[in-house]
């Protein structure tokens, strides 16, 4: 493969082979994301989650 012998390597080659041949074929872009990893690493709060102060404003 392009990315050398080495197992990594060849298996990283096929997964964005197969990336691209999926969003050629349907237009669709299927490559995972990190989103819901802040810049620490730990999980982000998802938005417009219902805590104490957020349930107490709606019921003003």
């Amino acid at each position: 493969s392009h990315g050398g012998p080495e197992p990594w390597a060849q298996l990283l080659t096929g997964a964005l082979a197969a990336y691209l041949t999926h969003e050629r074929l349907t237009g669709e872009d299927i490559r995972p994301t990190n989103k819901a990893i802040g810049a620490a690493g730990r999980p982000r709060r998802g938005r417009g989650s219902t805590n104490g102060a957020s349930a107490r404003k709606l019921a003003r």
